[in-house]
């Protein structure tokens, strides 16, 4: 899977299937697709002069440790998910009004 984390759903022996209602879309003259992705987003982002001199191998190694005997996958989902939904015509606009807060 690339490596990064991926959460396919919807996808069956035969075709692909709405995520909403579970209606097989092979066939059909319509359907949608959503892919959304999560990615961790600092607020901010600045640098000192203490980390510029920090001993960066020192802190690679303690963050390395504290990832010990944790999913990779679990870890991966921290920062980055990569969500792949199939929608039926009919269910694709309440999925976008529950989206918007409506």
């Amino acid at each position: 899977m690339s490596g990064r984390a991926r959460h396919r759903r919807g996808v069956s022996s035969g075709g692909p299937s709405c995520n909403a209602c579970g209606r097989l879309l092979k066939g059909q003259k319509l359907y949608y697709r959503v892919k959304t992705r999560i990615t961790c987003e600092p607020n901010e982002l600045s640098f000192t002069q203490e980390d510029l001199e920090r001993d960066h191998a020192a802190e690679l190694e303690r963050i390395s440790r504290s990832c010990e005997g944790r999913d990779p996958m679990e870890l991966e989902e921290e920062v980055f998910v990569l969500l792949d939904y199939h929608l039926c015509a009919a269910c694709k606009a309440g999925f976008v009004d529950r989206v918007r807060g409506r």
